[in-house]
């Protein structure tokens, strides 16, 4: 990289149309990753929340940037980017809440396409499909809680058994309707009584 001379007009810079690209999409530049490995890339590590640096990086820029990764030649980018996609975000009453490592940055772009792969893996899409499963598995999580709680409820000793017992009342005459309205029935009684 001793080599390379780069001629820019003043004020331009890696860490400049960064900054102006989160401006655009409204994205805070602390849930950004970038990477780097020579010396026009460390405005931009600073810039954002978390700056790698890759192993084959000049010293410069690894002792700028916040974390390093695999060297370019071993898929460090891909490496990171896998975490990110992959990484266990935590939950809040709002829905999904940035780990801390670039994930809503990572959705944000890719909800707007701006996600680029120079081999033609559409990552966009990707990031997306991998959001959707984590948003499934919070929704089966919270089932099986509701499910477990319910099946306590009634003196079921886990969500299975519960679960047998409303095949067994679906394969009865009258199935589950029936059931529900049996259950309702004892309830007025109840109510009645008291």
């Amino acid at each position: 990289m001793p080599h390379i001379l780069e001629i820019l007009p003043r004020g331009c810079s890696k860490g400049r149309g960064v900054e102006e690209l989160l401006m655009h999409l409204e994205i805070d530049e602390e849930s950004c990753i970038a990477f780097g490995d020579a010396e026009n890339d460390i405005e931009m590590l600073e810039f954002v929340g978390t700056g790698f640096s890759v192993a084959n990086a000049l010293p410069s820029v690894t002792d700028a940037a916040d974390a390093s990764t695999l060297s370019n030649d071993d898929d460090g980018v891909a490496a990171v980017l896998a975490k990110v996609v992959k990484a266990e975000p935590t939950f809040s009453d709002s829905g999904a809440v940035s780990d801390g490592f670039g994930l809503e940055l990572a959705l944000g772009l890719a909800e707007k396409g701006g996600l680029v792969s120079g081999d033609g893996v559409d990552i966009n899409q990707l990031v997306l499909d991998e959001a959707a499963a984590q948003e499934e598995l919070k929704e089966a999580l919270e089932l099986l809680e509701l499910q477990k709680s319910l099946a306590e409820e009634l003196g079921y000793a886990s969500a299975e058994e519960l679960q047998q017992a409303m095949e067994e009342i679906e394969q009865q005459e009258g199935g589950l309707e029936a059931f529900l309205s049996q259950i309702e029935a004892e309830a007025d009684e109840k109510d009645e009584e008291a």
